[in-house]
């Protein structure tokens, strides 16, 4: 081959790389250019398939401006987004436990057949830890432990509501375990864990309803309350305190008291509100609160020791909230991206309409508030978000997606 032949070959080939890269240019503008990427690797580690994605390209290959704002890197060696997706199936509840290596365990119930699973705070990979089959589960409540929890769930034959205390049962060889408990009594409207492990539940009595304390297994049952009323929340704030509130309506007046369950006696602590949502803080000593005020779901904080109210910068429901156990001034909510009206609520609660949330961190003392973490941003979705738990230290945030009751993790630190 002549030198004039390999000179026209080694210009053709040169104009034709110049060709690609100009095409390459172009379609990356007409699709978003680099913003294309990063959405489609949005997709593939939200739904927990990274740990596949980095294995075969080896960690040394690991490429950080992929994962843009919102990425860091498991203990596994898998890409995590900062705000993902923990299961794939609806979950009747979740909670946090510890392995023998003091790592942190997300440990979730399936909603349509009661198997548990448990991952990594930190990792991609899941594995079933109990194949016992209890079906359609709708709640959990679980024990401090992560180790037991009560499953709520309707028996079709029955038409009641069915309460079962489990305890997990791990498998020694390292395949599946069981849960292994006892049936609490029926038709249990309202449940409620103490820090320590203790039960108080709602039953019907008549057109009102009677409060029962009880261990988790429902033995040892003391009767500590009775009312007229059959509409109740409650909440075990704290050692001697058990919080009741009425069920809310949007143009209803509620009542927050505290029930004493040594004395017996009932304290009023907020009345008057329309639409009364609360949240009890540990020590009972603060109450975040919903109300409807000017058509508008406001949350507020009432210090309980002072007798003081203050309004809150922003506008969502209590129960999407909770509070930190580590820094008593904090609260992390879910909070609406459009300001939810005083109709909403009812609404809300029929499943008739829907939010969608960012993670919000608000100080009640300065009374500032920020933004942690937007759902629509990171990863597309719209996330209305339902029963938060926070880890022992505090790194990590998980919480249920309302919508389709998906079970979602953001690390917070």
């Amino acid at each position: 081959m002549t030198k004039k032949i390999l000179i026209i070959i080694a210009v053709a080939l040169i104009i034709l790389v110049i060709g690609l890269f100009i095409w390459a240019f172009m379609i990356s503008r007409e699709s978003g250019g680099e913003v294309t990427v990063k959405e489609s690797f949005r997709e593939l580690v939200s739904f927990g398939e990274s740990s596949n994605f980095f294995s075969q390209r080896g960690t040394d290959e690991f490429d950080t401006d992929l994962l843009g704002t919102g990425g860091i890197l498991g203990g596994d060696g898998a890409a995590l987004l900062r705000l993902r997706q923990i299961s794939n199936f609806p979950v009747a509840g979740a909670s946090f436990a510890e392995n023998e290596n003091e790592e942190t365990l997300i440990r979730f119930v399936a909603r349509e057949n009661g198997h548990i699973f448990e991952v990594r705070a930190d990792s991609t990979t899941q594995k079933r830890i109990s194949n016992t089959t209890i079906l359609r589960i709708w709640d959990t409540k679980w024990l401090s432990s992560g180790n037991a929890f009560v499953a709520r769930f309707l028996d079709e034959e029955s038409s009641e509501i069915e309460s079962f205390y489990a305890e997990i049962k791990e498998s020694d060889t390292g395949g599946d375990g069981e849960v292994d408990g006892v049936f609490l009594p029926n038709n249990i409207k309202e449940l409620t864990l103490s820090n320590d492990d203790k039960v108080f539940y709602l039953t019907s009595s008549g057109d009102g309803s009677i409060g029962i304390i009880a261990d988790a297994n429902g033995d040892n049952k003391v009767q500590v309350f009775d009312s007229p009323l059959s509409e109740w929340n409650v909440q075990w704030s704290s050692g001697n305190k058990i919080a009741l509130t009425t069920k809310p309506s949007a143009d209803t007046l509620g009542y927050l008291y505290f029930l004493d369950n040594k004395t017996e006696k009932l304290e009023k602590i907020l009345s008057g509100f329309a639409g009364l949502t609360t949240l009890v803080n540990k020590d009972a000593t603060n109450v975040l609160f919903t109300q409807n005020e000017g058509n508008r779901l406001l949350l507020s904080v009432l210090d309980i020791d002072k007798e003081q109210i203050t309004d809150l910068p922003v506008w969502t429901l209590s129960e999407k909230c909770i509070w930190s156990e580590l820094n008593e001034n904090i609260v992390y909510c879910g909070v609406p991206n459009v300001i939810p009206q005083g109709g909403d609520l009812d609404l809300w609660y029929q499943g008739l309409t829907s939010f969608s949330d960012s993670v919000w961190m608000i100080d009640i003392e300065t009374q500032t508030a920020s933004v942690l973490a937007d759902p629509t941003d990171i990863v597309e979705r719209e996330i209305d978000l339902i029963k938060p738990i926070l880890s022992a230290d505090e790194d990590y945030l998980i919480f249920t997606n309302k919508k389709d009751s998906l079970l979602w993790s953001l690390k917070l630190k």
